[in-house]
């Protein structure tokens, strides 16, 4: 890989969180379009820094480290649907795409295909140092990033909101239930 500079590169640009309440319309309603927004920017900005970090450190993307992470913690070998079903890709072009890079590096190997669960997905010796490498690098900028600005507290919130989010639980009675169990 080519450096041009010496030292870590500059992030492009910061979003700054404001700390003021979402503004509200005249029924006391959230705007939830703000809300979105922010959110988006700042999942936005904080991946593409920590992204730039990463691949600036050790030539790989967050995208990438994230796939090697998920053969990893299946003990070293993942069948091709098993991990599409842990990064959210649904078709075997996606799959492809994802895992070609991390081939051409010798990160991975692809074995035979099993039937109903697709080729297995090795990670290899090389594969397994960058991953480490890169996974302490991404460990120092999350603390960095998240762990010098909230506290555990909100971070455990933060974890509990994200979670639901994600789970598409929208029922506040439930997402309550579990940030009181936090807090206790």
């Amino acid at each position: 890989m080519l450096r041009l500079a010496r030292g870590r590169p500059r992030p492009r640009e910061r979003v700054e969180l404001v700390d003021r309440a979402v503004a509200s319309d005249d029924d006391g309603q959230v705007d939830l379009m703000q809300v979105f927004c922010l959110l988006t920017r700042v999942k936005r900005s904080l991946c593409d820094d920590i992204d730039h970090c990463v691949r600036w450190e050790h030539g790989i993307s967050l995208e990438a480290l994230d796939t090697l992470a998920v053969v990893s913690e299946a003990g070293g070998v993942c069948h091709e649907h098993a991990l599409a079903a842990s990064v959210s890709t649904t078709t075997a072009a996606g799959v492809d795409d994802l895992i070609a890079p991390l081939l051409a590096s010798g990160y991975i190997t692809r074995g035979a295909a099993v039937r109903n669960s697709g080729r297995a997905i090795k990670l290899t010796l090389r594969g397994a140092l960058v991953l480490k490498c890169a996974s302490r690098t991404l460990d120092l900028e999350l603390r960095r990033r998240l762990g010098e600005s909230l506290s555990i507290g909100e971070l455990d919130h933060l974890e509990v909101v994200l979670a639901a989010l994600r789970a598409g639980s929208g029922g506040r009675g439930q997402l309550q239930h579990r940030a009181s169990r936090l807090s206790t």
